[in-house]
C-alpha cells in the first residue's frame, strides 16, 4: 500500500463491519465527490498480493444483449485472477451511468484491498484504463441514458407501483406486480435499521457464500401471518426460481439475487405455508358464546 497517513479512512466503518460479518467481493466506496471512483475488494489477506498483480478487468458480459433499445446494458468489473470476485453495473440506473461516466472521464479507479479476516485495508492501487476503454465507458453511459428517463422496475411492476412497494416500511416480504404473468418476488430491505418479522420466521433464505452486498445479512427471514403473504407463497410453489430484490433504506433497488427453486425448495415453501395457516387458525378470534338465560 502506498504511504497514506489516514489509511483506515479508506474503508468506512460500516464496510469494515460488513466484511467482518462475512461479506466478500467488490463494491463501490461512497465518497464526498471530487476524487476518483473508489472500489473496495475484500478477500483473504494471503490472496491480496497475487490477485493485485493480475489486476482488474472491465467489460460487458457476453450473454447480455447490446441493443440499446431492448433493455439496460451491464458492465462488469472483475478480478483477472478470480473472476468470481466481481461487481455488475446495470446501466438502466441513472446512478450507475453517472459512476461509469466518472470512471471513463477520470481514466482510472482507486482499488483498496481489504483483508477478509478483519476488514482492514492492506493495499491501495490505482488502476489506469487505456484511452479506448475510457472512451468506450463514457460513450456507453451516455448512450444508455438517451433511452431512459426513469430507473427500471422489476419484472411485472410498473414504475410507480414498484416505488411504492420498495419504500414500504416493512420487513422482508413476498410481492407481485399487477401485470399479467408477473412472478412472485422477495422484497428484502437491507441496512442497519431493517425491520425483522415478529416471531420465528416461517421461511429463511440463506446466502451460504456470505452477504450478496455489504448492507445485507447472511439470511432473509419471511413470516406468513398475513393471508395475502400465504397466497403469494402458495403461488411461489409453481415457479422454478425466485428473484430476491434488495432495497436500501431509501427504497432504492440496489441488487438482485436469483434463487433456484427445486423440488426440495418448493416443498419447504409448502410446509411453511401450511404451518403459517395452522398458526393463523389457532390465533383467530372466536365468537363469544352467550350463556343461556335463567329458565323462567
Amino acid at each position: 500500500m502506498d504511504a497514506h497517513p489516514d489509511r483506515e479512512r479508506l474503508v468506512p466503518p460500516d464496510l469494515g463491519a460488513a466484511v467482518r460479518r462475512g461479506w466478500r467481493g467488490l463494491t463501490v466506496v461512497p465518497d464526498g465527490g471530487g476524487g476518483r471512483v473508489r472500489l473496495a475488494c475484500a478477500v483473504p489477506a494471503a490472496e491480496i498480493e497475487p490477485l493485485a498483480d493480475r489486476g482488474l478487468a472491465i467489460g460487458t458480459p457476453g450473454d447480455v444483449g447490446s441493443d440499446r433499445r431492448t433493455g439496460p446494458r451491464r458492465v462488469v468489473m472483475a478480478l483477472v485472477g478470480d473472476p468470481s470476485v466481481s461487481m455488475s453495473l446495470d446501466l438502466g440506473f441513472a446512478d450507475a451511468r453517472v459512476l461509469l461516466g466518472r470512471v471513463g472521464t477520470e481514466g482510472a479507479i482507486d482499488l483498496v484491498w481489504v483483508g477478509a479476516e478483519d476488514g482492514r485495508p492492506r493495499r491501495r492501487d490505482v488502476v489506469a484504463l487505456s484511452r479506448p476503454t475510457a472512451e468506450r465507458l463514457r460513450r456507453e453511459a451516455a448512450v444508455q441514458g438517451e433511452w431512459r428517463t426513469t430507473d427500471p422496475a422489476p419484472d411485472g411492476f410498473g414504475t410507480r407501483e414498484w416505488r411504492a412497494e420498495a419504500a414500504r416500511p416493512a420487513a422482508a416480504r413476498l410481492a407481485c406486480g399487477v401485470r399479467g404473468g408477473a412472478p412472485v418476488v422477495v422484497v428484502a430491505p437491507v441496512g442497519p435499521y431493517v425491520l425483522e418479522p415478529l416471531g420465528r420466521p416461517d421461511l429463511e433464505l440463506a446466502f451460504p457464500a456470505g452477504p450478496p452486498v455489504p448492507e445485507a445479512g447472511r439470511t432473509i427471514r419471511l413470516r406468513f401471518d398475513d393471508p395475502e403473504q400465504r397466497v403469494l407463497a402458495d403461488r411461489l410453489r409453481d415457479q422454478d426460481s425466485v428473484a430476491i430484490l434488495l432495497v436500501d433504506e431509501a427504497g432504492r433497488w440496489i441488487a438482485q439475487v436469483d434463487l433456484a427453486l427445486g423440488a426440495d425448495g418448493r416443498r419447504l415453501v409448502e410446509d411453511a405455508v401450511r404451518a403459517a395457516g395452522r398458526r393463523a387458525e389457532r390465533l383467530r378470534p372466536r365468537p363469544a358464546v352467550r350463556p343461556p338465560g335463567r329458565p323462567r
